[in-house]
């Protein structure tokens, strides 16, 4: 999918890497980082693309929503459908994906309209305002 939009594609490396895991000569690896650099580094993107089948990086479509980088994923996993309702997809729907990245490439108004949701998104279910608003109600409660 990051293929179809024809920018250059980076990976992290995380914790756990694999023996082989930057093998790919097309993707550039990026060394591993802590945490807040990891943050701060991925502000430096455009389109995020969060394609695997399991919550194991379930906080990146959240990542992307911090910064309103459009995020393209399987719905059901964490926090993409809340966050990124417009990029999407069913689980497996990979042509549907290369569709929603390209628009995201060529369509500026689709590109601000899913990054502004995923902004306003973020700041209504998982910014610190809104974390406090949750936990009085769950305190009085």
């Amino acid at each position: 999918v990051a293929r179809e939009i024809g920018y250059p594609i980076s990976c992290p490396s995380m914790g756990r890497k694999q023996t082989q895991e930057d093998a790919i000569d097309d993707i550039n690896y990026l060394p591993y980082l802590g945490w807040r650099d990891w943050v701060k580094h991925l502000s430096e993107y455009g389109i995020g693309i969060h394609l695997m089948r399991t919550y194991a990086a379930g906080t990146f479509s959240m990542n992307c929503a911090f910064h309103g980088i459009p995020c393209v994923g399987y719905e059901g996993l964490d926090t993409q459908k809340i966050l990124h309702p417009l990029t999407t997809v069913k689980l497996g729907d990979v042509n549907k994906a290369k569709k929603i990245a390209v628009k995201l490439r060529d369509d500026e108004d689709f590109y601000n309209l899913a990054s502004q949701t995923s902004l306003y998104k973020f700041k209504k279910h998982y910014s610190e305002q809104a974390w406090l608003k949750k936990w009085r109600n769950i305190n009085e409660k």
